[in-house]
C-alpha cells in the first residue's frame, strides 16, 4: 500500500469497507505488518488500533501470527499459548510501544482525540467506526453522523500525527 499510494501522507484517511467475510481484517493485518517494519526503519512512531471486537490480546494474537508465521508454525493457537514469549520477541524487534491497542467500543471521538494527541502515531486503525461513537454522540452534537466523525478524524491527523513525508 505504501508504494501504491505514494507514501503515508499527513491528513490521509483511508476507509476499508466491505461485506462480512471479504478479508478486510486479514488485509489490515498484512498491511500493518509492513507498516510496523516501515515505522521502525523511519522512526515514524507507533500504530494505534481502536478495536471494537474482541480483546486487545486477541488482536495482538492475530497480528503476531501474521508477523511470526515462520517462527511459530502452530499459528494463532500457538501464539496465544505463548503470548509472553511472543511479546518479548515483538518488543525486541519493534519496541514495546510500536503497536498500541485500545478497546474503543462506545468511547467516542474525544477518547480517540486524547489517545492520538498523546501518542502522535504514524497510523491509526479504527475497527468498526460506527461502534466507536458513543450512543450519546450518535444523537448529540459530539458526532452527528459518520461524515462528521470522519471529518473530525481527518482534522486530527493534521494536528497530531507525525509529519511522515513520502
Amino acid at each position: 500500500m505504501q508504494e501504491a499510494l505514494g507514501g503515508k501522507v499527513k491528513g490521509s484517511l483511508i476507509v476499508v469497507a466491505g461485506a462480512h467475510g471479504l478479508g478486510k481484517t486479514a488485509w489490515v493485518h498484512t498491511d500493518l505488518a509492513h507498516t510496523l517494519k516501515w515505522s521502525k526503519k523511519h522512526n515514524a512512531g507507533p500504530v494505534l488500533v481502536f478495536n471494537t471486537e474482541g480483546t486487545p490480546s486477541e488482536f495482538f494474537g492475530r497480528q503476531w501470527s501474521n508477523l511470526y508465521q515462520d517462527h511459530f508454525t502452530g499459528g494463532y493457537r500457538e501464539i496465544l499459548a505463548n503470548q509472553d514469549k511472543v511479546q518479548k520477541h515483538f518488543n525486541k524487534n519493534f519496541g514495546s510501544n510500536a503497536l498500541v491497542v485500545f478497546n474503543a467500543n462506545n468511547k467516542g471521538i474525544n477518547y480517540l482525540r486524547l489517545k492520538i494527541k498523546q501518542y502522535q502515531p504514524c497510523l491509526v486503525i479504527l475497527d468498526m467506526a460506527a461502534a466507536i461513537m458513543t450512543s450519546a454522540g450518535k444523537n448529540s452534537g459530539e458526532t452527528q453522523d459518520l461524515r462528521v466523525f470522519f471529518n473530525t478524524l481527518r482534522e486530527m491527523t493534521s494536528l497530531y500525527y507525525r509529519d511522515l513525508g513520502n
